[in-house]
């Protein structure tokens, strides 16, 4: 039987893609027939994967390259009915469940009201926050954080390709006033999509999922932090020109 999902992750820079050559290795072993979709700037480090699809991807992001995992979402959606979206810095220590299914929309694990996840953060995000959802024409109360290390996104009669768009346009606005999460990007996305938050279909994912939170702990070099700097630049100003094309909702 062919199966509805597949997983999809980011590996920006070495270390992660050596993390996400482990979590194919995984897959291969314990969800045997099931693709990896891996959005990387390295893509020959997957040419021995036979259950990988490498895409190659540079950085899109300004600051920060978490909202990318958006693009290796719509190609998994391109193919599958739904996608688990997974940080590469986890290891699959257990079989997956063969008949996983989600319901049309965004399933998670874990969400909180957005403004409660900013409440003992500066003040400046909430603004922030808040005057985007008066953009979008939302009510900040029915927007939500999203815990976004593993979550689900199915197909939902077009819905979906709403959610990538309204994503694509979040980062870009929260990224140029420095508030940063892709979880923040979810939340208004999904809301603006009319999606309600779905829980309770990732347990037995979550059993058999080791999450290491590896970026908490990797320190870049001297050298990487000068080619990040002269990167920075480059991607701030195409992306300023994007802004400029719809300059009343960025501005």
């Amino acid at each position: 039987m062919q199966k509805l999902f597949c997983f999809c992750t980011l590996a920006i820079s070495r270390p992660y893609n050596l993390l996400a050559q482990d979590l194919a290795k995984d897959l291969e072993k314990y969800s045997p027939g099931t693709l990896l979709i891996v959005y990387t700037d390295l893509p020959h480090y997957f040419k021995e994967h036979s259950n990988v699809i490498a895409c190659r991807h540079s950085q899109k992001g300004v600051r920060c390259c978490w909202n990318d995992k958006r693009f290796a979402i719509k190609k998994a959606l391109s193919m599958f009915d739904s996608a688990i979206c997974i940080d590469a810095d986890t290891r699959i220590i257990g079989y997956v469940p063969e008949d996983m299914e989600f319901l049309p929309g965004i399933t998670v694990y874990e969400h909180l009201h957005i403004l409660d996840f900013f409440k003992n953060k500066e003040k400046k995000a909430s603004n922030t926050l808040n005057r985007l959802s008066n953009k979008m024409n939302l009510s900040i109360k029915d927007v939500r954080w999203v815990q976004e290390n593993l979550f689900v996104i199915t197909k939902d009669e077009g819905k979906e390709t709403e959610f990538i768009e309204q994503w694509d346009k979040v980062a870009r606005y929260l990224d140029f006033r420095g508030v940063y999460g892709d979880g923040n990007s979810i939340g208004f996305a999904a809301a603006k999509a009319g999606w309600s938050i779905q829980e309770g279909r990732l347990n037995k994912l979550l059993a058999v999922r080791q999450h290491s939170y590896i970026s908490r702990s990797l320190k870049k070099s001297i050298l990487k932090r000068l080619k990040n700097v002269l990167a920075f630049s480059y991607r701030f100003n195409k992306e300023l020109l994007v802004t400029l094309n719809d300059f009343k909702f960025y501005y």
